[in-house]
């Protein structure tokens, strides 16, 4: 996972570009979703009132998606992941960007 910030539009809003390597796997015309598959919904139906403009796919040189949100003051989401203990999440906590991730991949995200 990686993130990029894009600046801070008025109202102490935070724009920021989430990168997730495939969140979902595809294998023909059936599709797995871990996001779907330890919560209620899926990652892109989770942030769809956080996106400030259309979910990219990226193919090359690996699958991932790339998720622009815009985190007003106070909002952001998580996810339980609960097979690996822990969750994932992105907030605005006044201005500053909070991301929640499970011990397990700290390393991977610092």
């Amino acid at each position: 996972m990686s993130g990029t910030a894009v600046g801070r539009p008025d109202g102490g809003a935070i724009r920021v570009r989430v990168t997730i390597p495939a969140p979902s796997i595809n294998l023909g015309g059936f599709t797995l979703d871990p996001f779907a598959m330890v919560g209620a919904a899926g990652l892109d139906d989770i942030v769809s009132s956080l996106l400030f403009s259309p979910i990219e796919t990226i193919v090359f040189p690996s699958s991932a998606k790339v998720y622009p949100l815009c985190l007003p003051t106070g909002e952001g989401f998580t996810v339980p992941i609960e097979r690996i203990g822990g969750e994932f999440g992105v907030w605005n906590h006044d201005g500053v960007l909070v991301l929640t991730v499970p011990a397990m991949i700290f390393a991977a995200v610092r």
